[in-house]
């Protein structure tokens, strides 16, 4: 699921590396992570689906130096209807 946001990601932002991550992406690029990808899905709600902790926290509060802002926890995922909260529950 998660690899579905980063290949996204890799086509919005012409990323030709194929070993880069969401990570890599979020730190060198000014992304948006509230936009939902081609399904309607939100970069949250597929993080959690997949339980990656680590990644969700990560883009709860991003370091300082990453030119990419935090995600909103309260958007809505157009393909699920539900905030990240929401899917956390469910």
């Amino acid at each position: 699921m998660v690899e579905s946001y980063l290949r996204f990601l890799k086509k919005k932002y012409n990323i030709t590396n194929k070993k880069a991550t969401i990570r890599d992406i979020i730190k060198d690029q000014e992304v948006d992570l509230n936009v939902l990808n081609e399904q309607g899905n939100l970069v949250l709600n597929l993080v959690i689906m997949e339980e990656d902790i680590d990644l969700l926290k990560l883009l709860l509060k991003l370091p300082e130096d990453y030119k990419t802002k935090s995600a909103d926890p309260n958007q809505i995922d157009t393909k699920l209807g539900w905030s990240p909260l929401v899917t956390a529950i469910n």
